[in-house]
């Protein structure tokens, strides 16, 4: 090799330097390091890389958001955006915690502190586990609400069930069927049959197209009585 082309690859070389170094130090991987505030315009982390600490902008996919925790855990993939190291940003993940085992094909979104998850099957169904002693599901809809279900429906509750209506509700079912006790408040309108297969107890005045029949009732004496005054024949024993 001639001076003059040791020369050039040097100069070269010495021009190439700071993109290699830019290149090499534009991706890294992370830890994170304290749990962001997320009060500001834009969600800002300290990470931890190198045992250097700075503080980054956390993106996500379109309509997902996440406050990262600060652990072990959770890595973070960082980089710095048109190669300015003071502006970097990173994606979160918790490649130990995700849920295992998942079929190809198939999606999963889930919590990876608390487990609870929702799948995506492959079969069209979808999987939703609120893992947890106390893990609840709560839903909250400001306006309407429509439920269609193609075929049957199975609810099953260990505690208490409480519907709370300020209008009115409607159930349009062909045969209702209930087992266990009914506890009504108010008033019980029919149209149509009643019947009773069973004992029935009424602990009030009970009335038959106005007449009371119930056990506070009397009858009058037959107007056929062959001698003497029509008497009351006294209340029911």
């Amino acid at each position: 090799m001639s001076d003059i082309q040791a020369m050039i690859q040097r100069e070269v070389s010495r021009q190439l330097a700071p993109l290699k170094n830019m290149q090499r130090n534009s991706v890294r991987r992370s830890l994170v390091t304290l749990g962001g505030k997320d009060d500001k315009d834009f969600p800002v982390q300290q990470v931890t890389y190198l045992n250097k600490a700075s503080d980054i902008e956390i993106i996500t996919p379109y309509g997902m958001h996440a406050n990262l925790p600060p652990n072990n855990e959770t890595l973070v993939t960082m980089w710095s955006v048109s190669g300015q190291e003071d502006n970097r940003v990173g994606m979160g993940y918790t490649p130990k915690l995700r849920p295992k085992n998942l079929p190809v094909g198939e999606v999963v979104f889930y919590h990876p502190l608390s487990q609870s998850k929702m799948q995506y099957k492959n079969n069209g169904d979808i999987e939703i586990d609120v893992i947890g002693e106390n893990g609840s599901f709560l839903i909250t809809v400001k306006k309407d609400l429509n439920i269609t279900i193609g075929g049957d429906a199975t609810v099953t509750i260990a505690g208490d069930a409480s519907i709370d209506v300020t209008g009115t509700a409607t159930v349009d079912c062909p045969t209702t069927n209930w087992t266990g006790n009914i506890n009504l408040t108010g008033n019980l309108d029919i149209t149509g049959n009643l019947d009773v297969s069973g004992n029935t107890t009424l602990s009030t005045t009970v009335t038959s197209n106005g007449k009371d029949i119930s056990d506070t009732h009397t009858h009058d004496g037959s107007p056929t009585a062959p001698n003497g005054p029509v008497t009351d024949t006294g209340e029911v024993t």
